[in-house]
């Protein structure tokens, strides 16, 4: 199994695909495995739950508002608390407080970005491609329908060799 420029292994990641590109080819069972970064079958994620669901609606209104550059809607879906833990091959930042994330997100968005819904290590996230090259994975904890956490990894090398091909 491959592993991360840091020498660690890689999260769960289960990215799904388009609904166009899921009637003009599904993925065999084999590379849905790969879905998980290279992890064993026992690395499935398991069926969705209604607290699943809620927390994809955070997320998803969370990609929105920073598309869009509004702060004020950033800030409702964060937690006061909220942490941000970014990782790239330079190392790790650690961003503390709702203001501080939403102004990072808003400045973060980037034209021709596009959002990938996926599952990483259990959680709702989703993965970012640029010109359809895997750029950033994001993976966010949500607690009583507000943001608490967000992990991001970002090292495009990387996440080129493990994120399955039909993504990008």
């Amino acid at each position: 199994m491959s592993k991360g420029a840091d020498g660690r292994r890689p999260s769960c990641l289960t990215c799904e695909p388009p609904p166009a590109q899921k009637r003009r080819q599904e993925p065999s069972p084999a590379s849905s495995m790969t879905g998980c970064l290279g992890r064993p079958a026992r690395c499935r994620v398991p069926p969705a739950t209604a607290a699943d669901a809620a927390a994809r609606e955070v997320v998803d209104a969370f990609l929105a508002a920073a598309g869009r550059g509004d702060v004020a809607g950033l800030l409702a879906l964060i937690a006061p608390e909220a942490e941000l833990r970014a990782r790239s091959p330079k190392g790790t930042t650690v961003v503390r407080g709702a203001e501080k994330i939403a102004t990072r997100a808003r400045t973060g968005a980037r034209l021709g970005a596009l959002a990938h819904p996926a599952t990483v290590d259990g959680a709702p996230g989703v993965l970012i491609t640029v010109n359809g090259r895997p750029v950033t994975v994001m993976a966010f904890t949500v607690t009583g329908g507000t943001i608490t956490m967000i992990r991001t990894l970002t090292d495009p090398g990387w996440l080129a060799q493990v994120v399955p091909s039909w993504v990008a």
